[in-house]
This record gives C-alpha cells, sequence and structure tokens, in this order.
C-alpha cells in the first residue's frame, strides 16, 4: 500500500469481493476508515472535510448560519423543508454546544467561526 491517497490498495478489492457476505454479516465501518475506502475506490470522491468547531453538526451549522440571515424558526423550517420542533431541537443542541443563551450570542459566535455566509 503507498502513502498517495489516490491509489488503490490491492487488498481492498477482496475486502468487497463478495457483495454476499457484506450484506449477510453487515460490514460496518468506522466514518473515517469508510471515507478512506471510498476515496481509494473512487478518486473523484470528494474527501471529507474538516469536522465543524465545538462538534456541530451539519444540520446545526445551517441552522446557526440562517439564524445570522435573520430568518425566525418558521422561515428556518422552510428553508430546509423541516418541521418548525426539529428546528427548535437543531436550535437547543446547537445553543448547548456553543454555550448560547440567545440568538444574539449565536450570531457572534457564527461570526467568530467563520461560520456566517458573506
Amino acid at each position: 500500500m503507498t502513502d498517495e491517497p489516490n491509489s488503490e490498495p490491492e487488498h481492498i478489492p477482496a475486502l468487497i469481493a463478495d457483495d454476499d457476505i457484506a450484506e449477510r454479516d453487515r460490514a460496518t465501518f468506522a466514518p473515517a476508515a469508510a471515507d478512506r475506502l471510498g476515496t481509494a475506490l473512487d478518486p473523484a470522491r470528494p474527501a471529507r472535510r474538516a469536522p465543524h468547531p465545538d462538534r456541530l453538526t451539519d444540520r446545526e451549522v445551517e441552522v446557526l448560519r440562517l439564524i445570522t440571515d435573520g430568518l425566525n424558526n418558521a422561515g428556518i423550517a422552510a428553508a430546509l423543508s423541516i418541521g418548525e420542533a426539529t428546528v427548535k431541537t437543531h436550535i437547543n443542541n446547537a445553543f448547548a454546544k456553543i454555550n448560547a443563551r440567545n440568538r444574539a450570542d449565536a450570531v457572534r459566535y457564527a461570526h467568530r467561526q467563520g461560520l456566517s455566509q458573506p
């Protein structure tokens, strides 16, 4: 196996040669390993980007960006095609992770972390 990111390791085809075994045994990989495996099999596949600060999820970052745009919960729900209760859950989770007490705190955090959209 070489250190080149796009070179295909010789043992990978043997790992996936029998789809029946993988399905039957419910073979799974850790996210980082699955990402490396996917990139090795398909060099055109983009690599996983760096994680968000404070362990925010992609959806929580989307919600924070929409908050910085001035949207209320109903506007965020419409923009993301999700329910308002789900928006509230994402906001509560994000606020807990970033120690925000209100939207103003969240907007300041987003600007400091470079999460707000230009």
